[in-house]
């Protein structure tokens, strides 16, 4: 096979890969949410912190960029209601209630919104009591 016949397939076969790359970048680029920056890093560092590529999760058909590995876990925990074992040197007491989180950060992020996620943490309890 002559050398600009090799070339000329091998862009025809290569056309369509590259294409469902750009589309699948446009549509996670269009879904993108907060233009790309750590909503957990408002709680932890304080301020808002672009996310990086490599550390992404799609959730409600937005994609959600993180600063860091910790902050990507903590999200997908959060996001998908999921119970995980508790640090018992990572807690909070409130109300009178004792409330034990995965990971350090945990107790600082709830203080944040406190009254929120109280009402959250017991609509969760209700819940998971209830099956």
């Amino acid at each position: 096979m002559e050398h600009s016949t090799r070339r000329s397939l091998l862009a025809l076969c290569l056309l369509p890969l590259i294409a469902m790359g750009m589309a699948e970048r446009a549509r996670a680029e269009a879904s993108l949410a907060i233009k790309g920056y750590d909503p957990v890093a408002y709680f932890t560092f304080g301020r808002p912190t672009p996310g990086r590529l490599d550390l992404q999760y799609l959730w409600d058909e937005h994609v959600f960029r993180f600063a860091t590995p910790e902050h990507r876990a903590l999200f997908m925990a959060l996001a998908r209601g999921e119970l995980v074992e508790g640090d018992p040197m990572s807690w909070l007491i409130s109300d009178n209630r004792l409330y034990i989180f995965a990971k350090p950060v945990g107790a600082e992020v709830f203080q944040r919104g406190l009254a929120g996620n109280v009402d959250k943490a017991n609509e969760r309890r209700h819940l998971i009591s209830n099956q």
